[in-house]
């Protein structure tokens, strides 16, 4: 089967359309085949109940749009590169000069490589184009992708090529995640900005005279970078880190975006001084080993997401007016002092996290929460301080595995507080790590006993 075009609405003519030799047998009124190339002579509208508009699922075929429109309100997928064998994939489609509107997924490649997609308008969709399952080194050139709620997504897949592409008023204009090699030229625009997307880049400092505007800013397998003085906003991610070394994000103002600051895989990230507001996540930290360090972090759903098995710093920042402070997701042993949590609608969460337990239940995380002399200042503690040295004379209870033994009675000014130097930040982690190993073995001791 070549092409499937099941349940397509032509004129009054409504019918699952195709034939196992790939024909198409209403191609006089809409589609004309000559060969494997498939021309639109006039507007296709696909009925509400099919699912695909045209399916593809053969090599070698060239989709030629002539200008016109593939349209539905509601069906789930316009275009389809699919392959049935994923072990063989699907290659050499061209899909090109053709509207396509309305559609839950515009075009979608599924296990399909080396294919192009060019001069097509994709509009008011869930998606504009859908890229997963190893769907590698397709090139996406000259599209001018519109209205979607998500107009680039790319999932599982790796070394794309995307050129002179227009991305205009979508909700998330550009999705990256998990294979993160790809190549974006500053000919891609999101609402007429560049996107800057830096793959294997170092020893590089970015700041404003580098950048006149930004429509997206990512940095994979980079090391020693610095990115300082931006303003940031507007998208799905205001900047990426993706297995980047040794690198500093510094006196950025990041709002407006689903996540802030996006770090996956890095190491030796410091992130200091910035201005997060009104972002879906302020920082989102997966697997990465960061030093987070005074910055004014106000207003965002979650002020950090924490999902990481290496141990993090989050020394000196005002966590403030969140709707959760912090929240973590599958993690233990991240050192957290020195901050200010005043007034986030919870100031502390996470995945297996209740603060209404007494003991411990199930495997909830477990953190550091004072540097062994002072933590933090909460704006919910109801503590006291009779000796009048600054620090609460009880504990403020997080839940049953996580308390701040030296809670803060008045705000930290976190610009008074000394930043480590890099060089001993790594060893200051590992010592960290010790002591929360050394920490667990006495509350199993003391839970055995």
């Amino acid at each position: 089967m070549l092409i499937t075009v099941p349940k397509i609405g032509i004129a009054s003519i409504i019918g699952t359309v195709y034939k196992a030799d790939g024909s198409v047998p209403l191609s006089s009124a809409s589609i004309q085949r000559e060969g494997n190339v498939y021309t639109f002579t006039g507007n296709v509208t696909v009925d509400g109940e099919a699912t695909v508009g045209i399916m593809i699922d053969r090599d070698n075929v060239v989709v030629e749009g002539n200008g016109f429109t593939l349209s539905s309100k509601g069906v789930r997928m316009g275009i389809y590169l699919f392959a049935f064998d994923p072990s063989r994939g699907i290659s050499n489609i061209t899909i090109r000069n053709l509207r396509i509107d309305g559609f839950d997924y515009g075009i979608r490649l599924f296990y399909a490589s080396n294919n192009t997609i060019s001069g097509c308008v994709i509009t008011n969709s869930n998606k504009g184009i859908w890229i997963s399952h190893s769907s590698d080194e397709n090139t996406i050139s000259h599209n001018y992708i519109a209205n979607n709620f998500e107009g680039i997504d790319i999932d599982y897949s790796s070394n794309n090529i995307f050129k002179n592409n227009s991305l205009v008023d979508n909700e998330n204009p550009l999705t990256v995640t998990r294979d993160w090699v790809h190549y974006f030229d500053s000919t891609n625009t999101i609402n007429g900005k560049p996107i800057y997307y830096f793959v294997n880049k170092s020893d590089s400092i970015f700041s404003p005279s580098d950048f006149l505007e930004i429509g997206y800013l990512a940095f994979v397998n980079c090391k020693n970078i610095t990115v300082q003085k931006l303003n940031l906003t507007n998208n799905k991610q205001g900047i990426i880190l993706a297995f980047t070394t040794n690198s500093t994000i510094r006196n950025n103002s990041i709002t407006n975006n689903s996540n802030g600051i996006f770090l996956y895989g890095t190491s030796n990230i410091n992130v200091t001084n910035n201005y997060i507001t009104n972002n879906g996540n302020g920082i989102k930290l997966l697997g990465s080993n960061i030093f987070i360090f005074r910055n004014n972090i106000v207003s965002n759903n979650m002020g950090i997401y924490v999902s990481s098995e290496l141990p993090n710093k989050i020394v000196a920042n005002n966590i403030v007016n969140n709707t959760v402070g912090i929240y973590f997701d599958w993690c233990d042993d991240q050192n957290i002092y020195h901050n200010n949590f005043i007034n986030n609608t919870s100031q502390v969460a996470g995945s297996f996290w209740n603060p209404s337990l007494p003991v411990r239940a199930g495997p909830q995380e477990i953190h550091i929460w004072d540097n062994g002399f002072e933590g933090n200042y909460w704006s919910s503690y109801n503590g006291t301080d009779i000796d009048g040295d600054g620090i609460g004379d009880i504990p403020y209870i997080l839940n049953g595995d996580n308390q701040d033994n030296y809670p803060l009675m008045n705000h930290v000014d976190i610009t008074t507080v000394p930043e480590f130097p890099s060089w001993i930040i790594l060893p200051l982690f590992l010592m960290t790590a010790l002591f929360a190993v050394v920490l667990k073995k006495r509350i199993c001791y003391r839970s055995a006993t």
